[in-house]
């Protein structure tokens, strides 16, 4: 008797043991939450990743591809209106972005490349283009709740530590292929940046405008103390590369 591998079936399928609930595709295109032995079809179009029991995803609508967030439980915890949304930063935060996600060709930003970013790495690196145009956010999940920190606003955000953003505002950003490391990488070039310390706290608090090494120093400088003496904890600003994102 010739049975038909069940795996076959499926495009994606993220389960969690936890709530005992999943979220799959199959191979036709249809998503489907399960949980015990009830079914339910979802108005999805493609899921792409799940970290934290959170599951990225995009819907096409009117021909255009909208990104939201579902929980692995069924609860919706973006809905798709962002042209957008990263991959998952340290278990809560998503990079959202509004406007064209697409990467083309263009010479001034090429020349950029080859000039300051390309490692010229055994395996070559590759210049794949600058993004069209539109605005990133910060948004961070608790839970099934999202918080909006940073609405779309900026030419691109860099994590620094805890919710310590630098932002960019009016600079490009260009995708770029490290061969050596065969990754994808973002890199910014021109504008001016400021850092925001993006708490859910009534005053938020922010630099003005200048180079990024700068505002890094004049957010440490100035506002770490006012942290300390305002909030009572022991605030340490660690410029560690490894933790940006």
């Amino acid at each position: 008797m010739n049975m038909e591998n069940p795996i076959d079936l499926y495009d994606n399928f993220f389960f969690s043991k936890k709530f005992e609930c999943g979220i799959f595709q199959l191979k036709n295109g249809k998503v489907f939450h399960v949980k015990k032995d009830a079914i339910e079809e979802l108005d999805i179009t493609e899921i792409i990743d799940s970290e934290n029991d959170q599951v990225r995803y995009f819907k096409c609508i009117e021909g255009e591809k909208k990104w939201g967030i579902i929980h692995i439980s069924g609860h919706e915890i973006i809905p798709p209106i962002y042209d957008y949304i990263s991959p998952l930063i340290e278990d809560r935060f998503y990079k959202i972005f509004n406007g064209d996600y697409s990467w083309k060709f263009d010479e001034h930003s090429f020349q950029y490349f080859a000039e300051h970013i390309d490692t010229h790495s055994w395996n070559g690196d590759r210049y794949i283009g600058e993004l069209s145009t539109g605005q990133w956010g910060l948004v961070e999940i608790s839970g099934v709740n999202c918080t909006v920190l940073i609405a779309p606003e900026f030419q691109w955000l860099i994590l620094i530590d805890r919710k310590i953003v630098c932002c960019n505002v009016g600079g490009s950003l260009i995708k770029w292929y490290d061969g050596d490391d065969k990754e994808e990488y973002l890199q910014t070039f021109g504008g001016l940046w400021k850092v925001i310390e993006a708490s859910k706290w009534h005053r938020r608090t922010e630099t003005g405008l200048g180079e990024f090494s700068e505002v890094l120093e004049q957010f440490k400088s100035e506002y770490s103390k006012q942290f300390t003496e305002e909030y009572t904890y022991t605030y340490q600003f660690i410029f560690d590369p490894q933790k940006i994102h």
